[in-house]
């Protein structure tokens, strides 16, 4: 079973001031998250299709609130790297 154990987590550095975009951060996370668990359910679920869902989520979104297109990071850890 596939399941995401906590965040995701959004970081910015250089695109926009966090604590002035509390809540574009905020509804980015729901939309990371919501992409995230849709990918987990595909039966081919790899981490290149996770990093894949994360990207298409987020640019989208990203541009229409900023009208730029930030360099997006993707992270994953699973258990056994902690």
């Amino acid at each position: 079973q596939k399941e995401i154990l906590s965040g995701p987590d959004i970081l910015s550095r250089g695109f926009v001031y966090m604590r002035e975009s509390g809540e574009m951060i905020s509804e980015g996370q729901t939309i990371l998250f919501n992409a995230l668990r849709e990918a987990l359910n595909q039966p081919n679920c790899s981490e290149f299709k996770l990093r894949e869902a994360m990207s298409s989520a987020l640019q989208p979104f990203l541009f229409e609130k900023t009208e730029r297109h930030p360099m997006i990071l993707s992270m994953i850890m699973t258990p056994d790297q902690e």
